[in-house]
């Protein structure tokens, strides 16, 4: 898959496990998969092909990355904080040290 070959450091085999073994809804699984794929449209990529007005997030005017979006935008910031602190706690780390690559590569 294109994505393996663009991040050879990630350990697919366990991504990929839990993938499959986590108990999730379609909508949840599907959104996952454009997450790990990273084939969520960015104002970047659509202002690039003339579809949005500006490269910026809509909402916040920064620079709209997956990362932006997954992790600082609105009802995603506070799922990421929730995440966050369940990851501080089953690793024992401060959150400061939690990347937000954690996300969407687990």
């Amino acid at each position: 898959m294109r994505v393996e070959k663009q991040c050879l450091e990630t350990e697919w085999k366990t991504i990929w496990k839990n993938q499959a073994l986590t108990p999730t809804t379609e909508e949840d699984r599907a959104n996952r998969y454009k997450v790990i794929h990273n084939i969520i449209p960015k104002n970047k990529r659509l202002h690039r092909i003339r579809i949005a007005p500006t490269d910026l997030c809509n909402e916040c005017n920064q620079k709209d990355t997956l990362i932006h979006r997954m992790t600082e935008r609105g009802e995603n910031a506070a799922n990421w904080k929730r995440i966050q602190n369940h990851i501080t706690r089953m690793l024992r780390v401060a959150p400061k040290n939690t990347p937000h690559e954690w996300l969407i590569r687990p």
